[in-house]
């Protein structure tokens, strides 16, 4: 799917630990990719930045749906994790070649 789909979404994240997470990516996504991935429960930047195929994203962890998450709004989760859509910022060096 990774060669043959034109958008896919990776999911699944989330309950991983930064080093399980990035070893997952790197070695799904360190190899030829034609897709365009969102990788959902990616909450910065940062994290897209070694993986050219990522080209959007999205964290949902901070909606109420347990008793423990619903001890704050929606409104009050906002305040405390701002924006969870993680716009495409292309890689430099794909600018540089561009321009």
């Amino acid at each position: 799917m990774l060669q043959t789909e034109s958008l896919l979404f990776i999911g699944g994240l989330v309950p991983m630990s930064e080093l399980s997470r990035t070893q997952y990516l790197d070695n799904l996504l360190n190899s030829s990719v034609r897709a365009r991935l969102h990788l959902l429960g990616m909450m910065r930047n940062e994290w897209f930045a070694p993986y050219s195929a990522a080209v959007q994203g999205d964290n949902t962890s901070w909606i109420p749906r347990s008793e423990w998450n619903r001890r704050k709004t929606p409104a009050e989760w906002m305040l405390e994790y701002g924006e969870q859509w993680v716009p495409h910022q292309p890689h430099k060096t794909v600018q540089l070649t561009l321009f």
